[in-house]
């Protein structure tokens, strides 16, 4: 009897223990954090360090437009405190953004880049001839009412992006390479992996709040020395293109707050009924003379002010309601009705249940 007793009223003191916590336990909201509408960024470049090929680590960006908030325009900032112009070379370049109440709009574009390693080009984005730009990346989105929104796209159709001088196209490309191919002596032979990956969400109009676009261009290596030692193997660099993302936020949803302790008010759904009038109407209300008759006997009627009254003087009431004429006050409305007061009930009688059931067990078995 004891072996089975024991458990079972150790079950009941967590299962009580449990119930309790859920029911005593509460969710604090998470405040949202305010998006940008609009934002570009034309070149991102990251380099790892590689000694083995003399490479040095870096990480920058070039050519960014931001609108922080409705009614701003940004044409781009064109400076280059990261110091990204000493490795790539751009022939020309176009960052633009635009927030409003109609739209939220990103754009980026260029002509020609070359990403310099020692005195080759690693990387090359050429135009084609006659193309009027060798990327364009554009992302929109619509607020409500008409929206959400949102298109984005990035396009290089008309553009050739070459590794070492090789053509190169989307999706995953190896390059056998020899040391002469970078420019250092010491490496007799290796492998350029290149990787690019267009990236344009939603690529039709969607409806969505946000929207993004860019291309990635990974370059990763395996070097083999002189002496047939692999003295390196992993990411060389890459470059982000034409980032551009736009966000326009869903209105917010309409709630109805109830003041503790108070019941939601109730929804009439019976369509008011109005008796047309027999005569016709007086020409002034004020001078219809008043009811004659005995007065009411049960309390007059209330009606709510309508919307835009004057104030009448008379303030809300902030402590417990009066009582009903003829009845008692009402109780208070603590909100422990319906499957709640159930959960809290059994919250509590759960681990009196086993508390009693272990007393039980230890007169039986001293």
């Amino acid at each position: 009897m004891t072996a089975v007793m024991r458990p079972w009223a150790a079950a009941t003191l967590a299962l009580g223990a449990v119930t309790a916590l859920v029911v005593l336990s509460g969710v604090v909201p998470v405040s949202a954090v305010r998006a940008v509408p609009a934002r570009a960024v034309l070149v991102r470049l990251d380099t790892t360090r590689v000694p083995a090929i003399g490479l040095e680590a870096f990480s920058g960006e070039y050519g960014r437009a931001i609108s922080p908030a409705p009614g701003v325009e940004d044409n781009g900032d064109y400076s280059d405190p990261d110091g990204v112009l000493t490795r790539v070379e751009i022939s020309t370049a176009n960052v633009r953004t635009s927030a409003s109440a109609s739209k939220n709009f990103a754009q980026a574009q260029l002509t020609g880049m070359e990403v310099h390693f020692r005195t080759q080009e690693l990387l090359e984005v050429r135009p084609v001839v006659g193309a009027v730009a060798s990327l364009d990346s554009y992302a929109e989105c619509l607020p409500p009412p008409i929206g959400p929104l949102a298109l984005a796209y990035s396009r290089t159709d008309s553009a050739e992006i070459t590794v070492l001088g090789r053509r190169v196209g989307a999706g995953t490309t190896n390059l056998e390479i020899t040391g002469q191919d970078i420019g250092v002596d010491t490496i007799s032979r290796g492998t350029i992996t290149s990787t690019v990956t267009p990236h344009q969400d939603p690529a039709t109009q969607s409806r969505q709040s946000t929207a993004e676009a860019w291309l990635d261009i990974r370059i990763d290596g395996t070097f083999t020395d002189t002496s047939g030692n692999v003295v390196y193997q992993g990411p060389v660099t890459s470059v982000r293109l034409g980032e551009v993302r736009v966000e326009c936020e869903a209105a917010p949803p309409t709630t109805t707050t109830t003041p503790p302790g108070a019941d939601p008010p109730p929804t009439d759904t019976t369509a008011p009924t109005t008796s047309p009038p027999t005569g016709p109407p007086p020409t002034d209300p004020t001078s219809t003379p008043p009811p004659t008759g005995p007065p009411p006997t049960g309390p007059a009627p209330t009606e709510p002010a309508p919307t835009g009254a004057e104030p009448t003087g008379v303030e809300p009431p902030t402590g417990t309601p009066p009582a009903p004429a003829g009845g008692k006050p009402p109780l208070a409305d603590t909100g422990l009705r319906g499957g709640t007061a159930w959960w809290v009930g059994a919250g509590l009688v759960l681990p009196i249940a086993g508390v009693a059931a272990l007393l039980v067990a230890r007169r039986r078995n001293p």
